[in-house]
């Protein structure tokens, strides 16, 4: 067993919310383990069960998380079940999470020059809830990977390619038409997709002229909002790394009826 710096961080990420005591009870067994901790809250308002948001908030916050850290992922409708719990090292942090697709859109635009290794978590606690496996699984393992636990010690290795693959984490091109799904709504009501600006900007700067449907709406290439004309509908390259509809001082999922996870199709005609 190696000592991990106790300066580097434990991040929590869940669909639990702060009203319930799910979130304290967690810290409180991950300080009881490991007093040394320091807990820093990724997010607790990912929508109940919605894998694909907690993947790309796990995605757009992953690179910006120092050396060591290590993300302890809970949004896990399967609970009790027999999905698997994984625990993947990749750049220098961990990332542990159940089986679900929650780290598939991590895996599939890794770019780091350190390979990827996966664990499957063997665990054993015979007083473990059923239905909060967050507090009696993920939190004692996020405790003793802090405490410096190798992930050999925590599990077998396993190939990445077994990980469970949702078909949400990519876009894909069908003659002109860009399906693509939403993985986040922010609070201004931006709708961001799976359209990396890594891989798409080339692509859409080449379109004379681009409508999403099903709503058939025009969209405009901007590069910020405040180049939108009132009740015009915008495609920018945002801060995350991804494309999002957007409007100005407006929500574009109030005004198209869009919700999270669904899917859109950019049509595009080019110039």
């Amino acid at each position: 067993m190696h000592t991990m710096n106790a300066m580097h961080p434990l991040f929590l990420l869940t669909d639990f919310g702060t009203a319930d005591p799910y979130v304290a009870q967690m810290k409180g067994v991950i300080l009881t383990l490991a007093p040394q901790a320091r807990i820093i809250d990724l997010s607790h308002d990912i929508r109940p069960f919605a894998i694909s948001q907690a993947g790309f908030f796990l995605w757009a916050g992953y690179d910006y998380l120092p050396q060591g850290s290590v993300v302890v992922c809970v949004v896990d409708p399967g609970v009790g079940t027999d999905r698997r719990i994984v625990l993947l090292q990749c750049d220098g942090r961990y990332v542990l999470a159940p089986d679900n697709g929650l780290t598939a859109l991590l895996l599939s635009r890794h770019k780091g020059s350190a390979p990827v290794r996966v664990f499957e978590i063997m665990h054993g606690n015979n007083a473990c809830s059923a239905t909060f496996h967050g507090r009696d699984i993920f939190a004692p393992l996020g405790a003793r990977l802090i405490n410096g636990a190798l992930p050999e010690t925590l599990g077998t290795r396993i190939k990445t390619e077994t990980l469970v693959q949702p078909s949400w984490i990519t876009a894909r091109l069908e003659g002109n038409r860009l399906c693509t799904h939403v993985v986040h709504i922010d609070r201004f009501g931006n709708c961001l997709l799976n359209l990396m600006v890594s891989e798409w900007s080339e692509y859409l700067q080449r379109c004379a002229q681009i409508r999403v449907y099903p709503a058939g709406r025009k969209l405009h290439l901007v590069t910020t909002y405040g180049h939108l004309g009132s009740g015009e509908l915008g495609l920018l390259a945002g801060s995350q790394g991804v494309f999002e509809i957007c409007m100005r001082e407006e929500s574009v999922a109030l005004e198209l009826g869009v919700c999270p996870e669904d899917a859109l199709s950019c049509e595009c005609w080019k110039k």
